[in-house]
């Protein structure tokens, strides 16, 4: 073989090399949205919508920042979208604080056939959020009943367990 051809090669490999590389680190930096701890201060905060310390304005500005891609804002955003409104969202039984908190954390974590981005949105941003959302709601916050229970999510329905030995 002559020299140029050993060159050839070597060459070809070369080139090569940082492919592989590529595809190695792409490879190992994927992390499962599933592992991504949530921000203690989730555990610290407002139980109730009544409790809420998330400002509205700044919640309804990070609204139209992060959300218009998707979702309508005041008239304002994707109007075709798949996306489900506010409203329709905010009133569905299973959401509390604690799950919208969790659900603008990471909603892929809460479900996982979700389209929604992780948004790696802040947890300041994520209070705001929270307390504009809680606007959409049908019962104000001020209505709300003052032993509401926090849930992470859709809980099974109890049964009844009927006495057969009567």
């Amino acid at each position: 073989m002559s020299d140029n051809s050993y060159r050839r090669v070597y060459a070809r490999r070369l080139t090569r090399l940082p492919l592989l590389a590529a595809v190695f680190f792409l490879g190992c930096g994927r992390i499962d949205p599933g592992q991504l701890p949530e921000p203690p201060a989730f555990a610290e905060a407002p139980a109730t919508w009544a409790a809420l310390q998330g400002d509205v304005a700044s919640g309804k500005r990070a609204a139209k920042q992060y959300c218009l891609g998707c979702h309508v804002v005041d008239g304002e955003g994707h109007q075709l979208s798949t996306a489900p409104s506010f409203e329709a969202a905010m009133n569905q039984p299973h959401v509390a604080p604690l799950y919208l908190r969790r659900w603008l954390w990471n909603p892929p974590a809460v479900k996982p056939e979700t389209i929604m981005p992780n948004l790696s949105l802040d947890p300041a941003v994520i209070e705001d959020l929270t307390a504009f959302l809680a606007t959409y709601r049908e019962v104000s916050p001020a209505e709300e009943p003052a032993s509401e229970v926090e849930t992470s999510g859709p809980q099974p329905e109890k049964t009844e367990t009927v006495d057969s030995s009567q």
